[in-house]
C-alpha cells in the first residue's frame, strides 16, 4: 500500500460462551502503536515500512487471541 492511503480491518471474533466478540478487539502496528478498536477500523495514518499489525481480543472470562498480518507501506513518491 501507499502511505496516505486508507486501508479497511475487518476483524471477526467468536467465542462458544459469549458469541461475536469483535467489537472488543484492539488493532495494533509494531511501528506506529494503537490503530482502534472495534470490528471495523479504517486507518490512513500508516507510516513508511514494514507493519507487522496485530488484532487482539479478550473474551468476558478474560481469555485472549490473536492474529498477526505483515504489510508494506511504500513512500507516495516511490515506484
Amino acid at each position: 500500500m501507499v502511505e496516505g492511503s486508507a486501508i479497511n480491518f475487518t476483524l471477526n471474533a467468536t467465542d462458544p460462551e459469549d458469541g461475536t466478540v469483535s467489537q472488543r478487539a484492539v488493532l495494533r502496528s509494531d511501528r506506529d502503536g494503537a490503530l482502534g478498536n472495534g470490528g471495523t477500523i479504517v486507518v490512513s495514518t500508516l507510516s513508511v515500512g514494514t507493519h507487522h499489525v496485530t488484532a487482539s481480543v479478550t473474551d468476558l472470562d478474560g481469555n485472549d487471541a490473536s492474529a498477526t498480518i505483515t504489510l508494506q507501506v511504500a513512500s507516495r513518491g516511490a515506484g
